[in-house]
């Protein structure tokens, strides 16, 4: 219950868990709610059994958790989640990889962390792209405050939405900060290989690579990440953005944002009125720097519009 006490979390191993309780439960790998918390060296699932963790509960699950109530520190360092199989289809059933709402003095990073082969069946009814939470897996999912922000040299992959039906969206990394924040590096991260199955008449379901969101009033650095989404061999109307941006600031501040030296590639086949974009902006107040970006769609879609 002490902010400055160290709760460290190193090189423990996760394995061969099966839970076929179809009810209200949570799973969580591992999970610290005070003290400098760190990370490093972790596995969750293992690499060379499919479906090694199998949870068929439903409710907000974690792979590795980091929720502060007091500021301190919060730090993954290579910290691996991989194999693991959500299986429940309720609308509140999802995964958030690595969370952290850390906010302390000096440091709040996740970096070297490794994120691959997860599945999540959780079927949304809406489509919404301002609640983070409306997913049915978040690779990295970071709401942290305080100094020394860094989300670096990560590799995303393989996150799979299963569910045949609803408006579900999965995301690879997810920033959603407050005005608290301070300012945020995000650089030389790696998301691939993101598929989406569902099919839904009203509205499509999403694959975004990299995802803005919230208000805040500092500067965050977007530099040399390499985003590439194709949804697979998939055909099903589902709308892809590799970056979207709909971070706003409230106007007491300028939030800048540099979005430098970024690689992002679109591809692949969809039916309907599904569209895509390399870049998307829905957000106003702020200062864009987009420069020296590769931006490439080669996508096609029945009727929808690829850009």
């Amino acid at each position: 219950d002490n902010a400055n006490n160290d709760a460290q979390f190193s090189n423990n191993k996760i394995e061969s868990i099966t839970s076929n309780f179809t009810g209200p439960s949570i799973f969580t790998g591992i999970i610290s709610k005070q003290g400098r918390a760190l990370f490093t060296g972790n596995r969750i699932g293992n690499p060379n059994i499919v479906n090694d963790i199998s949870i068929a509960s439903y409710g907000t699950h974690y792979g590795y958790r980091i929720d502060n109530v007091l500021p301190s520190n919060g730090n993954f360092i290579s910290d691996t989640l991989v194999n693991m199989t959500f299986s429940n289809t309720a609308e509140n059933s999802f995964f958030l990889g690595i969370y952290t709402t850390s906010g302390g003095p000096d440091s709040n990073t996740v970096q070297q962390c490794v994120i691959s082969e997860i599945k999540s069946a959780g079927a949304m009814t809406t489509i919404d792209y301002t609640n983070p939470f409306e997913n049915a897996i978040v690779g990295i999912w970071y709401f942290s405050s305080g100094n020394g922000q860094a989300v670096k040299n990560n590799s995303i992959s393989g996150l799979r939405a299963t569910s045949l039906t609803g408006t579900p969206k999965i995301t690879g990394i997810q920033l959603g900060r407050s005005n608290l924040a301070l300012e945020l590096n995000v650089y030389d991260n790696t998301i691939s290989d993101l598929t989406n199955i569902a099919v839904n008449a009203s509205s499509n379901p999403g694959i975004i690579g990299l995802h803005l969101n919230n208000v805040q009033d500092t500067p965050i650095n977007l530099i040399n990440n390499r985003i590439s989404i194709s949804n697979g061999n998939n055909t099903n109307a589902v709308d892809i953005y590799g970056i979207y941006d709909n971070l706003i600031t409230s106007g007491s501040g300028s939030a800048n944002k540099f979005i430098y030296h970024n690689s992002i590639a679109i591809s692949g086949n969809s039916s309907d009125n599904s569209t895509s974009f390399a870049f998307f902006i829905e957000s106003n107040g702020n200062t864009l720097r987009l420069r020296n970006n590769i931006l490439h769609n080669t996508r096609t879609s029945g009727s929808g519009g690829q850009y």
